[in-house]
């Protein structure tokens, strides 16, 4: 893959952490611009958009502000988008869902190693017309 390809890449990544942090465009760009970066509504569209490149202390930046890893904007093999949002939705919780959510996790894998696992779900069947 060219690096046309890797910057599309990017920037869809850098477009789901956006999305799931809940920021506009315009947000994410004055909150570059008040830590001193020159950064505009349309930059951050072309770096999403894979047009231009992103300067690596500026994807530092925004991984802190959505509160992601700077691989998993980065790196392909990095967390996909949907284990993005169930983060930030986890995250969301409070202290005693998130442990809540851990032991059921926890309980889930122990079962699957041993083979157990969870009972299949009921199929359900639709009558042709």
């Amino acid at each position: 893959m060219g690096n046309e390809g890797k910057l599309r890449e990017i920037g869809a990544r850098l477009r789901a952490a956006r999305q799931v942090a809940c920021y506009t465009l315009e947000q994410v760009a004055a909150m570059l611009r008040e830590r001193g970066f020159k950064a505009t509504k349309q930059a951050v569209s072309h770096w999403e958009a894979g047009i231009r490149s992103v300067d690596i202390l500026i994807v530092a930046e925004l991984a802190k502000h959505y509160r992601q890893s700077i691989d998993a904007l980065v790196w392909e093999n990095a967390l996909s988008m949907e284990a993005m949002q169930f983060a930030a939705q986890f995250d969301s919780l409070t202290d005693d869902q998130q442990r809540t959510l851990r032991a059921i996790w926890m309980a889930f894998i122990s079962d699957a190693k041993t083979g157990a696992g969870l009972p299949a779900a009921p199929q359900t069947h639709t009558a042709e017309r």
